[in-house]
């Protein structure tokens, strides 16, 4: 099939499974697609490993291998073609390694990783078919369960100060602030995310909208906008998070709502709970209202008034 061809399908294809155009281009693709994205993602995690020491490459080890095993062995024991290869597994084992605070148990970080494979995406029947983005909801679910273990951030080794909140905005940028193992380094995440939108493998819009939401909100009601941007993990979720292509939107118009949702739910759970972190929480949040948006067939409607509205600005009056 000639190229043209097969992109026409494509896009036919994403009007009905949006989720899932990504799949039908090239059974290759979320290979290309996860593999540029972990390139991105070293820089940050060479620093995290830096900053933390061993507890941190052991954590992203486990983490790693854990999502990986296990996604090797549900294939295994249900006789479906091996699916380790497309990488989506390790990248879900780096996203969750990276989440996680240097004095996390190893335990819990292979609890999450094998929560997020086999339930919030094998379950569901793969890649490409998952809700919520399984690092995220595997995150949330270890904040919940074990609230202080997860929230238990230290200094690193060469801190000039005792509040994150107090840190100045070269601490914050460069990542010199207590954190999880690579979510400090805002610099190196930011490289790492135009990278990945210079490779047209994520759409800036989603970033840019989430980012500047919280900026917006936090200049607004007089917070401090440095620590919101640059002191959690705003900047890892806004473009390696929210992007994920199976719970994100196809379109410009709905990556801008879904970029202002995300950032306005992050910003009223922080001022709620008075600074914790919502970013996480916040594009679970979305994924479900997106999953809800497209199975309950608004989508749907709302192409078909388009087509109607259309079709009668085209209809010539009679005469």
């Amino acid at each position: 099939m000639a190229f043209k061809e097969k992109l026409i399908s494509v896009l036919n294809y994403a009007k009905g499974e949006g989720r899932l155009w990504w799949l039908k281009l090239n059974k290759e693709y979320p290979k290309v697609i996860m593999f540029d994205v972990i390139i991105s993602l070293i820089p940050a995690l060479i620093f995290g490993c830096i900053l933390f020491g061993f507890k941190a490459i052991l954590i992203l080890l486990v983490s790693v291998v854990s999502a990986v095993s296990a996604e090797f062995l549900w294939n295994l024991i249900f006789k479906k073609p091996q699916t380790v290869g497309d990488l989506s597994a390790v990248l879900t084992g780096l996203l969750i390694g990276m989440c996680m605070p240097d004095s996390v148990p190893p335990v819990l970080c292979a609890l999450g990783s094998v929560f997020a494979v086999v339930i919030v995406k094998q379950l569901l029947g793969g890649i490409g078919r998952n809700l919520t983005n399984p690092a995220v909801t595997a995150v949330i679910l270890l904040k919940l369960c074990f609230p202080k273990i997860m929230n238990a951030y230290h200094l690193p080794f060469f801190h000039t100060a005792d509040n994150t909140a107090n840190y100045s905005f070269s601490n914050l940028f460069f990542g010199l602030h207590p954190g999880g193992i690579g979510e400090t380094c805002s610099f190196l995440l930011i490289i790492g995310g135009t990278y990945l939108i210079i490779r047209k493998i994520i759409s800036p819009i989603i970033p840019l909208t989430f980012i500047g939401t919280v900026a917006v909100l936090s200049a607004s009601f007089s917070q401090n906008v440095l620590y919101d941007i640059f002191g959690g993990t705003l900047i890892l979720g806004a473009f390696y998070m929210a992007n994920d292509y199976t719970t994100s939107p196809t379109t410009n118009s709905g990556r801008v709502i879904f970029g202002i949702g995300c950032g306005v739910i992050s910003f009223v759970l922080h001022i709620i709970f008075k600074g914790y972190d919502g970013v996480l929480f916040a594009i679970l949040v979305m994924n479900i209202v997106l999953a809800i948006y497209n199975r309950t067939g608004f989508g749907k409607y709302k192409e078909k008034f388009i087509l109607r509205v259309s079709n009668l600005i085209k209809r010539k009056p009679k005469e």
